[in-house]
């Protein structure tokens, strides 16, 4: 059974679960709203419906937001530093597959550089975008993104 509240039918037989308890801190918040717009997205988006394609922009604009706040880049360099730290402790371990411990630190670098390569940038050209902000203006009226818009 699939955890997603998208999926109509499961994925594969992995059965994955988060858990979390309370009280969540308010960038864990905001990091469990990306995941859950992150698969949003990626299920409307390959939807052939005309109301999935309405849904999938939507939702890209609630990404947009969320990722063009000013907290969220470097809460998320800030994580990928406290991962980097725990992970290098498990390096003198014994019985920890090292050769993956570093694969993953080295994703986790890389991830690092191209997040700051970014700068302060995050979203910029999409938050100028013409035809998206025409959406996300008229999405703001109650019933404004009708399709005879």
């Amino acid at each position: 059974m699939s955890d997603s509240l998208f999926d109509s039918a499961p994925q594969s037989d992995e059965v994955y679960y988060q858990y979390y308890e309370q009280p969540l801190t308010e960038r864990l918040r905001t990091f469990l709203r990306l995941d859950f717009l992150f698969q949003q997205a990626d299920y409307f988006l390959h939807r052939p419906s005309k109301m999935d394609s309405r849904i999938a922009i939507t939702t890209l604009i609630d990404l947009l937001n969320v990722l063009t706040r000013g907290d969220i880049r470097s809460d998320t360099l800030k994580e990928l530093d406290k991962f980097s730290r725990t992970l290098q402790n498990y390096l003198t371990y014994p019985g920890i597959d090292s050769d993956e411990l570093k694969h993953q630190l080295t994703d986790i670098a890389q991830t690092r550089l191209q997040l700051e390569a970014l700068g302060m940038s995050l979203g910029s050209e999409l938050r100028e975008h013409e035809f998206l902000n025409s959406i996300k203006h008229r999405s703001a009226i109650p019933g404004g993104a009708c399709n005879f818009d």
